[in-house]
């Protein structure tokens, strides 16, 4: 499937498993205070977070909520960062380490209590997240921030696993430890942003579907007017919660927004039903697990004893039949037991990626802002960045830290970085297969 025009969901497990409610598109003249442009993680959190303040907003989506990187996440709560929180701390020092590893165990349980309070079925479910550590040099890594918590937080949750404490855990041997955080969580994500846009439409938000913005123009102190195919929207300030499809984003000051994130595939696979006896035997715990190869892989358990199974791809667009065959591969080679278990679903979507490897706020004009570049940790980070989007609007202090309104820097030479990405990724396959 590749992303282009048009409002079909992809062929993935996600939308076969929920029934979806279409929302209308803009018609006519519609005026807000807000208009959140992107109807996925980034977008519905800053929806919520406007809509608890009782601030007017409208969410506007150009195919259907979730149809980007949100519905085809692997949906994995991670109480992790790309970095490790002892480098981290190297990095800013221990007393932003300190906050920036708040925000995540925070922002999952204000997930948490937000699924309950608003009544999205979505089957959260906090069954723990596993890091699991290819070579003894990763084992080492996280060994250090497991200390560096106890130390520095006194946090004691987190578990280190043997090889063996692996195996019994996940049912591989191709791991030579782990790190196990109670606290980690899924969620299905496309349950998650119907069911959290039918909550946002039920308490005044207006959503809808099928209204790509065309043209910005600020006319000063008066309004911004947002040019859609069947209307105009006049509002006093504009989110951009687009991530990887920023490029998208209409021409205008803010059209630069898409420089500062690189989209790059990931993909996913996911295996037929087995009953209950057959999943436990594959993947005894129903722990979501990551590596800590630089092309990572995640899979998880689904609840109907499916695998999912996922990978970082290129820099190209759509879905590579190569990938997936890859995929497979290295799935097999995890869980040899499921060789002759059929592929049900095959999907691939865009993440975007930031030049220091956090994702960032950036300001797109006077009243304008945007969030993006989660680099594959955005089921908790686009919910932290949604509201903060959303206090940009109301005045509260928003401190973010590396996450500032300013990146480290451009992704510069547009033009050169699909190809430079493509030699990244294939140097970073490489290693990964020299267990480096």
């Amino acid at each position: 499937m590749a992303d282009g025009a048009g409002s079909a969901y992809p062929n993935s497990w996600w939308a076969a498993s929920t029934a979806t409610e279409c929302y209308p598109s803009v018609e006519g003249t519609v005026e807000t205070e807000v208009a959140v442009i992107g109807g996925g993680f980034t977008g519905l959190a800053a929806a919520r977070a406007l809509q608890e303040e009782g601030i007017d907003c409208c969410v506007l989506e150009a195919r259907r909520l979730g149809w980007g990187a949100s519905g085809r996440t692997g949906a994995m709560a991670v109480p992790r960062y790309k970095k490790g929180f002892a480098l981290l701390s190297k990095m800013y020092g221990a007393e932003e380490a300190s906050r920036l590893f708040e925000i995540l165990t925070a922002t999952i349980s204000d997930m948490e209590n937000a699924i309950t309070a608003w009544g999205v079925e979505c089957d959260f479910r906090r069954n723990g997240h596993l890091t699991a550590a290819h070579t003894s040099v990763a084992m080492r890594a996280l060994e250090s921030d497991c200390a560096w918590l106890r130390t520095n937080l006194d946090d004691a949750v987190v578990e280190l696993y043997t090889a063996e404490q692996v195996r019994d855990h996940v049912g591989t041997r191709e791991y030579v430890g782990g790190y196990f955080d109670p606290r980690g969580a899924e969620i299905h994500p496309l349950k998650y942003v119907t069911g959290m846009g039918a909550a946002l439409h039920a308490r005044g938000a207006r959503v809808y579907e099928g209204t790509p913005v065309l043209g910005v123009r600020d006319n000063g102190a008066e309004y911004i007017e947002l040019r859609v195919p069947a209307g105009v929207i006049r509002c006093k300030n504009v989110l951009f919660a687009m991530n990887a499809y920023a490029k998208e984003a209409p021409g205008g000051r803010h059209d630069s927004i898409h420089r500062y994130f690189m989209p790059v595939n990931s993909a996913v696979i996911v295996t037929e039903a087995m009953d209950e006896r057959s999943a436990s035997d594959v993947m005894p715990i129903c722990s979501a697990v990551s590596d800590t190869k630089r092309l990572m892989r995640y899979f998880r358990r689904l609840p109907d004893g499916r695998i999912l199974f996922g990978g970082r791809g290129g820099a190209a667009n759509g879905t590579s039949k190569a990938i997936a065959g890859r995929l497979h591969q290295e799935m097999l080679r995890i869980f040899p037991r499921l060789r002759g278990l059929d592929i049900a679903y095959s999907w691939s979507g865009r993440v975007g990626v930031s030049s220091d490897g956090f994702p960032h706020i950036i300001r797109a004009g006077k009243r304008m802002w945007c969030a993006g570049g989660y680099g594959g940790r955005g089921v908790v980070l686009s919910h932290y960045l949604g509201k903060h989007l959303a206090y940009m609007v109301t005045g509260k202090d928003v401190a973010e830290g590396p996450m500032k309104e300013t990146p480290g820097k451009l992704m510069r030479l547009p033009v050169l970085r699909v190809p430079a990405t493509e030699v990244a990724v294939a140097y970073y396959r490489l290693l990964d297969s020299m267990g480096r």
